[in-house]
């Protein structure tokens, strides 16, 4: 799941031109190294690790008053066993 996750960020990174350099578009990073990173890693800066915080929070919480059940478990063919 890790490297799925870290393959999809680096192609819609690049794709949108959040990566200086490595896209279709003339782009440049702009702001304080702590808010908007260093380098190419803008992991590293405090905006996207909010971002990314704040979207994790809400889909827990959608996830949550849907009634997904995280500790569920799966039939073989992959559907919720009922309670």
């Amino acid at each position: 799941m890790g490297v799925g996750w870290h393959l999809g960020w680096d192609w819609v990174a690049d794709g949108v031109g959040l990566v200086p350099g490595y896209s279709p578009f003339q782009t440049e990073r702009v702001g304080p190294p702590l808010w908007a990173g260093q380098g190419l890693a803008i992991e590293g800066g405090l905006l996207i690790i909010l971002l990314l915080a704040v979207t994790l929070a809400a889909s827990l919480l959608v996830f949550h008053r849907t009634g997904i059940d995280w500790s569920a478990k799966l039939t073989p063919q992959g559907d919720p066993l009922a309670a």
